[in-house]
C-alpha cells in the first residue's frame, strides 16, 4: 500500500518487544527482583571475568561490571544502580585484584572506576527515564487520536443521517396535484 492507512491498521496496537517494555514501563518492578536480578548479573560477571583473564589484563576486565549497573539502572533507577555499583567494584577487587580473596579498596583508582560507574549508571537511569516519559506521551497522544477518530466516525454517521433524512424529506414534500385526472381534462379547455 502506499503510505495509505486503513481503520484495521489504525485501530491495533503496536507490539512492543518484551526488554523494550521492561524499559518503558510507568512503574519499575519490585524491589526484591531487582535485587536479585543485580546479584545474579554480579555472580555471572564474575564468572565470565575468569575464562577473559587469558585475553586481557585484570585491570581492564573492570569495565564487564558495567553491564550489570546499566542494566539495573535503566530497568530499577539510579538508587539500586548506585548499590550495584559499590558492591560490583568489592567483587571485581575481592575476586581479580591481587591479593586475590581481600578487599584494599583503598587504592584511588578504586574509588574512580566507582565514579565512572556512577556516572554511568546516572546517565543511563535518566535516559530509561526519559524513555518512559515520552512512551507515555506517545501512548496519550495515541489514545487522543483515537478518541477523535471515534468522535470524527460518529460525526460523520450523524452527518450522513441528516443527508439522508434532508433527501428524503425533498422527495415526499414535492407538490403533487390531487386530481391529475381533473386537470388533463381542464388543461384541453382552458387552452
Amino acid at each position: 500500500m502506499s503510505g495509505h492507512t486503513t481503520d484495521a491498521a489504525v485501530g491495533r496496537r503496536p507490539v512492543r518487544p518484551r526488554l523494550v517494555s521492561l524499559v518503558v514501563r510507568p512503574a519499575a518492578p519490585r524491589l526484591t527482583l531487582g535485587l536479585a536480578t543485580a546479584a545474579l548479573l554480579m555472580v555471572a560477571e564474575t564468572l565470565v571475568l575468569y575464562p577473559l583473564k587469558v585475553f586481557a589484563p585484570e585491570s581492564a576486565l573492570g569495565v564487564v561490571y558495567l553491564l550489570g549497573v546499566v542494566v539495573v539502572a535503566i530497568v530499577w533507577g539510579f538508587r539500586l544502580a548506585a548499590a550495584t555499583c559499590v558492591v560490583s567494584v568489592l567483587a571485581f577487587d575481592y575476586f581479580h585484584i591481587p591479593p586475590l580473596f581481600s578487599l584494599s579498596p583503598n587504592q584511588s583508582g578504586d574509588w574512580i572506576v566507582v565514579t565512572v560507574y556512577l556516572v554511568v549508571a546516572l546517565a543511563a537511569s535518566r535516559l530509561s527515564e526519559l524513555a518512559r516519559l515520552r512512551a507515555a506521551e506517545a501512548d496519550q497522544r495515541r489514545w487522543e487520536a483515537e478518541a477523535s477518530r471515534d468522535e470524527l466516525r460518529m460525526l460523520a454517521d450523524q452527518q450522513a443521517a441528516l443527508r439522508r433524512l434532508r433527501h428524503w424529506s425533498r422527495v415526499r414534500s414535492r407538490p403533487r396535484s390531487c386530481f391529475p385526472s381533473w386537470q388533463r381534462n381542464w388543461r384541453g379547455v382552458w387552452a
